[in-house]
C-alpha cells in the first residue's frame, strides 16, 4: 500500500487558542479555515499537517471522531484489504462531495482512522475546492448538480 501522508486529528473544543498555538508560535499556515474545522501545514513541507476539529463543525463532524487521516494512493484496495483481514470498517467507503473518497477503519488500539483518497476531478468534471467554493457561496452549481458540502442535505457519488 502506498501511503501519501498522514494527518493527526486534534479534537477542540474551540478553534481560537489553536490557531494561535498551531500558526502563531508553531509557524503552521493556515491550509483550511472553516466553521469548527482548521487544517495547518508546514509552510516548507506542505505535506506535514495537522487537522483541529471542534464538535460544532457543521461539514464535516466525522473528522473529529477520527485520530489520523491517512491518504493513501487506492483507497479501494485499502478498503478490500481491511474487509479481508476482518478489522472493524467504522465508516463505509464514502464519496464526499469536497473531492475524498473514505472509510473508517479502528485500529487495534481502538484508534478510528481515516483512510482515504482525493479525486483530482470531481464525477461532474470540475476540481473539488471548485465545487466546495461555488457550493459555499451559493452559487447555481449546488442547484444545478444536486453536489452538496456536509451541511447539506445531499451528497452525490460518482455513480450519480
Amino acid at each position: 500500500m502506498t501511503i501519501r501522508r498522514v494527518v493527526p486529528s486534534v479534537s477542540a473544543t474551540e478553534l481560537a487558542p489553536n490557531r494561535e498555538f498551531y500558526q502563531d508560535f508553531l509557524g503552521f499556515e493556515p491550509a483550511m479555515d472553516e466553521p469548527g474545522f482548521l487544517m495547518f501545514r508546514s509552510p516548507i513541507n506542505p505535506t506535514a499537517q495537522l487537522i483541529v476539529v471542534t464538535p460544532d463543525c457543521d461539514w464535516d463532524a466525522q473528522s473529529g471522531t477520527t485520530a489520523m487521516s491517512i491518504e493513501v494512493e487506492d483507497v479501494d484496495a485499502a478498503y478490500a484489504q481491511a474487509q479481508a483481514r476482518g478489522y472493524e470498517i467504522v465508516h463505509p467507503i464514502t464519496d464526499e462531495a469536497w473531492g475524498v473518497r473514505r472509510f473508517f477503519v479502528r485500529d487495534p488500539n481502538g484508534l478510528v482512522l481515516n483512510i482515504n483518497m482525493h479525486w483530482s476531478v470531481t464525477p461532474i468534471g470540475l476540481p473539488w475546492w471548485v465545487i466546495r467554493r461555488r457550493c459555499r457561496t451559493g452559487s447555481s452549481t449546488a442547484a444545478r448538480t444536486g453536489w452538496r458540502i456536509g451541511w447539506w442535505s445531499r451528497v452525490r457519488a460518482p455513480s450519480d
